[in-house]
């Protein structure tokens, strides 16, 4: 599952959330979705039938601004983690 982060300068409310949450979800391929309102960022959970084109391109169809996506992470999360090793102070 990938997850897409961007900034919406314009959001300021909690009627602001509200929209946003329901102009993502219904998409196909849409998982959890969160609007911080203080960063004024949205990070939406998805596979690929959602592209980070579509979300965009969605959110902005409602008149809101999309500013930049931040973050679009496409890596599948394991539920193994392995430590390969440590950085020290020295960066040795």
């Amino acid at each position: 599952m990938a997850s897409t982060t961007l900034s919406l300068p314009g959001i300021a409310s909690q009627m602001c959330k509200a929209a946003l949450e329901g102009i993502v979800t219904p998409i196909a391929g849409v998982g959890a979705v969160r609007v911080d309102l203080p960063t004024k960022t949205i990070t939406i959970h998805h596979d690929h039938r959602a592209s980070s084109r579509r979300l965009i391109e969605a959110i902005e169809e409602q008149g809101y601004h999309v500013a930049a996506p931040l973050v679009t992470n496409t890596r599948e999360q394991t539920p193994n983690h392995h430590w390969l090793g440590f950085v020290d102070g020295d960066g040795i």
